[in-house]
């Protein structure tokens, strides 16, 4: 009977650590819910509910590598958990993993008690632009359209992007003009639209979603790229001009 109270108390312990370590992460304390998991771990070793749980704190907390190794266990140990597929796809083509990325969600979407599929969707669509098929990219980007997207995804610059690298120019401005209605603070939709100018040969417009991009966030990356591909094509450009001026010039001479 003692023993029955023991397996009881444990239990309720391990359930009550985890629904604190889930507080944790909704309030963003992410490094207070990895250590509470991790003792929870030495407690409880080889346990899938954990292995999820750290597998998900070390997302948020960005240490993907970590992330990836959790969660890839805890899909091997039980892989009924479909939530945990689409985490792991996510870890996997943040880290460039994209082709490991579709193998394990594609059949994740075939699964018919499968409740997310809207982010299994958008994780495809991500690693497929990684995997420069632009296409399939914009298919599941427009499946997850139908389903509804997550309310944390900001869908209308995703669809912007690929309609970019399409070539469907119009199509992609619009969209980023939808997302920038959606997300004006986000400096990587401007990074976006920078892009998509440069692809369009508008310099100027480019440098001022750039200028404007590194208002909200100077450290953003992506503008930080995109500044460089600005200033190789400005370069050119210049070159171009100088070209043509020394030409008109030796024509005025010639005549």
């Amino acid at each position: 009977m003692a023993k029955q109270r023991s397996k009881t108390r444990r239990r309720k312990t391990k359930a009550s650590y985890i629904l604190q370590s889930e507080r944790y992460n909704r309030q963003r304390q992410h490094t207070k819910a990895r250590d509470l998991l991790l003792k929870l771990e030495a407690m409880y070793p080889e346990d899938t509910e954990i292995y999820y749980n750290l597998g998900m704190t070390y997302v948020y907390t960005e240490e993907y590598e970590k992330g990836i190794l959790y969660l890839e266990k805890a899909v091997a140990a039980d892989p009924s958990i479909l939530e945990a597929h689409s985490h792991l796809g996510h870890a996997y083509v943040t880290q460039h993993r994209y082709e490991e990325a579709v193998a394990l969600l594609t059949p994740s979407l075939n699964a018919e008690e499968n409740k997310h599929k809207d982010a299994c969707h958008y994780v495809l669509g991500r690693a497929y632009i990684g995997l420069d098929e632009y296409e399939k990219a914009l298919h599941h980007f427009e499946e997850v359209q139908k389903i509804g997207p997550p309310k944390t995804v900001n869908l209308d610059f995703y669809i912007a992007q690929t309609h970019s690298l399409i070539g469907n120019y119009d199509i992609s401005a619009a969209y980023f003009e939808k997302s920038l209605k959606k997300h004006p603070n986000d400096p990587t939709v401007l990074a976006g639209l920078a892009i998509l100018h440069l692809r369009l040969e508008k310099l100027e417009e480019a440098e001022t979603c750039i200028r404007d991009a590194f208002l909200l966030d100077p450290t953003c990356e992506s503008a930080h790229h995109v500044l460089e591909l600005l200033e190789e094509a400005q370069a050119e450009q210049a070159k171009k001009n100088s070209e043509e001026n020394t030409a008109e010039s030796s024509e005025t001479l010639e005549t």
